[in-house]
């Protein structure tokens, strides 16, 4: 049960939630998300979109981007539809996609599954933000998304300290 008002302004309020919800998931996650992906390729020497001279990598540097942002949408609004089977749908359509390059680099799949798994957990954040948000719940609304954006930064400084070591594989 919502806590907010009824009527044109508990409308405006759950849009204004809803809105907070999603961009955290597409925004927030989709830059962190990023930093982690990049660094953990860079890591293991594969060239980045925009920092190579590969014409593979430089082909289309932004599709990535545009795959997480529609996903972490998607993944959104499965969950507020109650349709969480589509998340499984929608990963199972990326491993089968990608399935001849990653057989060959296992890293490179590894990475994928870093990155699709941190992309849900910013999707479901998300959604929960929405929920908290609209029944005014503290501190969950704030502590829960702070926790996985904490998570994600300790991941990239982690990886970039760790960077050229020997220590801790991906």
């Amino acid at each position: 049960m919502s806590r907010w008002p009824r009527g044109r302004a508990g409308v405006s309020m759950q849009l204004w939630t809803a809105t907070i919800g999603y961009l955290f998931a597409v925004v927030v996650g989709g830059v962190l998300i990023s930093l982690v992906s990049r660094k953990a390729l860079h890591r293991i020497g594969m060239p980045t979109p925009g920092r190579s001279d590969d014409a593979e990598a430089m082909a289309n540097p932004w599709t990535a981007v545009y795959v997480g942002i529609i996903e972490r949408i998607l993944y959104v609004s499965s969950l507020q539809l109650g349709t969480e089977e589509f998340i499984g749908l929608w990963l199972g359509l990326k491993v089968a996609g990608g399935w001849t390059r990653w057989s060959e680099k296992r890293k490179i799949f590894q990475i994928f599954l870093i990155g699709s798994g941190l992309s849900v957990m910013y999707a479901a954040v998300g959604f929960k933000l929405i929920g908290w948000l609209q029944n005014c719940r503290s501190p969950e609304w704030w502590l829960v998304p702070a926790t996985l954006v904490a998570f994600t930064v300790g991941l990239w400084a982690w990886l970039r300290i760790t960077d050229g070591s020997q220590g801790g594989a991906i």
